[in-house]
């Protein structure tokens, strides 16, 4: 659950997506609608108001305006699909905790690098 800067309520759900709730109206968006897998596990709404939603199985989908506007997984880099906590460092800047590692996201324009971050094996 997060309640964004307009004094949106977004509900994130095992299983259907999201729900956004906002002057008495509730609107869900899900699989159907772009969202890479409807476990929602996490969700942060960065400096810019768009809405990072970590999933189990889909990477992270970031929402803005409406729709999905860039899609952040394991074939973009990140160490899983499984993502368990996404915090803003700085204005572009994002560390990203997934069931396998620790990911670095950083923001230019509208591309995110990524780098990831693990323990080196004796």
């Amino acid at each position: 659950m997060l309640f964004t800067r307009d004094s949106t309520l977004v509900l994130g759900y095992h299983g259907s997506g999201v729900s956004f709730y906002k002057n008495g109206i509730l609107k869900h968006f899900g699989k159907d609608e772009g969202l890479s897998n409807g476990i929602v596990q996490i969700l942060l709404e960065d400096s810019e108001n768009n809405l990072w939603i970590g999933t189990a199985q889909g990477g992270i989908c970031i929402y803005k305006n409406g729709i999905i506007v860039d899609t952040l997984n394991v074939k973009k880099g990140l160490t899983s699909d499984d993502v368990r906590g996404i915090v803003q460092y700085s204005n572009n800047l994002f560390y990203v905790i997934t069931d396998n590692g620790l990911n670095v996201i950083t923001k230019k324009g509208n591309d995110f690098f990524i780098r990831q971050i693990k323990k080196k094996m004796d």
